[in-house]
């Protein structure tokens, strides 16, 4: 889980936890529902840093970098013995496997932050439309 996933749970947790304290404090729903405002506040600013097109570009870094190494790859390869063919098939192997390991972990994270972002609105709109509903009623018994 990156840093930035953390501090946004660990911000919409607080926010509820402390909202549903108020709330129970004062015997008044409004304050679980502001709560529910800050948590959308909280998505739309995990939102908008725009980490899932970073990760998207990891591609381009990733063959960016195997470009800049290939001649050290290959003098590598030539001196542990490789002809010039048996050098150029290993470094393209590990280039193969290197582009297919970061897309494979870039895709990874980009659903999980998709996750985090889509929850943190959908939880967050709720408590903020209707969480008040429920307290208010329990609280007028």
């Amino acid at each position: 889980m990156t840093p930035h996933e953390k501090r946004a749970i660990s911000l919409a947790v607080a926010a509820l936890v402390l909202g549903f304290f108020m709330a129970v404090h004062w015997e008044a729903g409004h304050w679980f529902a502001r709560s529910g405002a800050l948590v959308t506040v909280v998505a739309v600013v995990f939102a908008s840093l725009q980490l899932r097109s970073r990760i998207a570009q990891s591609s381009g870094f990733v063959d960016e970098q195997l470009n800049r190494a290939h001649g050290a790859l290959l003098k590598q390869a030539a001196d542990a013995g490789l002809d010039a063919e048996q050098a150029e098939e290993a470094v393209d192997r590990v280039a193969r496997e290197a582009r297919k390991e970061v897309g494979d972990v870039a895709q990874e994270v980009s659903r999980r932050l998709y996750l985090v972002e889509l929850w943190l609105f959908i939880v967050g709109t709720l408590v903020w439309g209707y969480a008040d509903l429920p307290l208010d009623w329990w609280f007028a018994k």
